[in-house]
């Protein structure tokens, strides 16, 4: 049986990238929280222990790490 799964999350971007300095482009920053986003809540629905989606805190976490961004 497959069972088709929909759903649209609301990420505030200003929020994300507020008071924080640009080390990739805007454009690319975008693509990567998105696909992030879409990567985050595929692996919640299988697994434990994946952030929540939609986590400001998280997706600046993921995004300094990864040196997108920097405070």
């Amino acid at each position: 049986m497959k069972i088709k799964l929909e759903a649209t999350l609301e990420i505030d971007m200003e929020e994300i990238l507020s008071d924080c300095y640009y080390l990739a482009p805007r454009d690319e920053i975008t693509r990567e929280i998105k696909q992030l986003v879409i990567f985050w809540a595929e692996q919640r629905l299988t697994e434990d222990g994946w952030p929540i989606p939609c986590s400001i805190k998280d997706i600046r976490d993921y995004l300094i790490e990864n040196e997108l961004i920097s405070v």
